[in-house]
């Protein structure tokens, strides 16, 4: 019930933003895991930790190449993007010097809802995982946020115009 609630209410959201006449979006922000990870797992992943996506034939059917996408081509916020007039988003680890403004994918591959810390401290895993929770997402976008929104427009005009996803698969 409360995932068909939720993708209710993505979908209306989605279509009063496409039934404008000018663009309701201007900005997309995404945090999340390997559905929407646009190359961030990449980047993190330390040495010891096989990377395969980073190589054919991910990437191979829209790109050309690899891009850190857990895809053959695109996933599902380039979609996002693309109905919305937006560019596709990079990996916010790529080169965060970068103008942000239209938007970021913070999301990493295998990345989990609760804390790393919960998991070892709890011994469900045997093995070293990968700091990359929701939190640590959105430390990543607070870290970000002075250069999303200048002190005179503010954070709630400057989300307001954005289209900041959560996936529903937390």
């Amino acid at each position: 019930m409360g995932l068909a609630l939720a993708l209710s209410f993505l979908l209306c959201f989605c279509l009063h933003g496409l039934s404008s006449g000018s663009p309701y979006f201007t900005s997309l922000f995404t945090l999340g895991d390997s559905y929407i990870d646009a190359g961030n797992f990449v980047i993190m992943a330390p040495p010891a930790v096989p990377v395969w996506h980073d190589r054919p034939p991910y990437g191979m059917t829209f790109f050309g190449r690899p891009t850190g996408r857990l895809s053959d081509g695109r996933v599902t916020v380039d979609f996002i993007a693309e109905q919305f007039g937006l560019p596709l988003l990079r990996a916010s680890l790529l080169n965060r010097s970068d103008n942000v403004s239209r938007g970021i994918n913070f999301a990493v591959g295998g990345a989990t809802a609760i804390d790393v810390d919960f998991y070892e401290r709890s011994k469900l895993v045997q093995f070293k995982l990968i700091n990359n929770s929701l939190n640590v997402q959105l430390d990543w976008f607070e870290e970000l946020r002075p250069t999303i929104c200048n002190k005179t427009v503010g954070m709630w005009h400057a989300l307001q115009s954005s289209h900041c996803t959560l996936p529903v698969t937390y």
